[in-house]
């Protein structure tokens, strides 16, 4: 693109121009760079959170149906099936929180399917000794919504 630089002849109007265009173009700025870093901040906490689950909270035998952060409370968690985690291991990964710079939250995992707060929750559970093609997963998963009438479902597809 060449635009001609308007000549002005009045040094002072040009040192105002001048002033006006920086000021609109820092004033842009601040918002966005604000926002790239939350967006960053938010980035790293979930890479955090699905490291740690990945190499802490995955035992043989235990799935791990789904997770949220409360970056308010400082609150993981993890609600679970299969073989229960043992108190011990659940001690083990609180401390290893701080590995994974997330030492001032407060881990809570939801074992089993049927406590209070997993209530809400319904499970679906298919062994196949194949694999599942996405398209027939999702197609399961979508009549498995229409028959049972929930907003929480959870499709699991194990190897037999």
């Amino acid at each position: 693109m060449h635009f001609h630089r308007k000549k002005m002849v009045n040094q002072e109007k040009l040192k105002r121009v001048n002033y006006y265009i920086a000021s609109i173009v820092i004033i842009t700025m601040i918002p966005a760079g604000y926002m790239t870093w939350q967006i960053i901040k938010q980035s790293v906490i979930e890479n955090n959170v699905e490291s740690f689950l990945r190499n802490e909270i995955k035992d043989k035998g235990t799935y791990i149906l789904s997770h949220t952060f409360d970056k308010e409370n400082k609150t993981l968690a993890v609600v679970t099936i299969g073989n229960s985690i043992s108190n011990s291991n659940v001690k083990k990964a609180q401390e290893a929180l701080s590995d994974y710079q997330l030492a001032d939250y407060r881990l809570r995992i939801i074992q089993g399917a049927n406590t209070a707060l997993t209530r809400k929750y319904v499970l679906a559970v298919v062994k196949t000794s194949k694999t599942l093609p996405a398209n027939d997963k999702q197609q399961l998963y979508k009549w498995l919504k229409v028959r049972i009438k929930t907003d929480h479902l959870q499709l699991v597809v194990l190897p037999q």
